[in-house]
């Protein structure tokens, strides 16, 4: 990507095809959500998105169910007033547990 990437988050591709925080309030991230980076990256660095796999990370607290991309990369499960979008891109199986699993997006406005 063109900017830092944090781990445990959703990504999607610009227009220019580099890695960015996948952002449910954009309609440019329509269909160009990619998956979930388990690891941070730096800019111009070879990122592994994840479209089918467990990811933990102890920060979570889910309640098992759907899990969405949201805001600037974060994975919740309320989306944010301004969603123009929701996708599902997990599947929480424990609070600190996911299944990654992106699925369709489903246009809001």
């Amino acid at each position: 990507g063109a900017a830092p990437i944090s781990g445990h988050t959703a990504v999607a591709l610009d227009s220019g095809g580099l890695l960015v925080y996948a952002d449910c309030t954009n309609p440019a991230h329509i269909g160009a959500v990619q998956g979930v980076v388990g690891n941070a990256y730096s800019p111009g660095d070879l990122a592994v998105v994840q479209t089918d796999f467990e990811l933990v990370h102890a920060g979570w607290s889910f309640a098992p169910g759907p899990v969405l991309a949201g805001l600037s990369g974060a994975l919740v499960q309320t989306l944010p007033v301004g969603a123009v979008f929701s996708q599902v891109v997990a599947h929480a199986l424990s609070a600190t547990l996911v299944l990654v699993d992106i699925q369709p997006p489903i246009v809001l406005t």
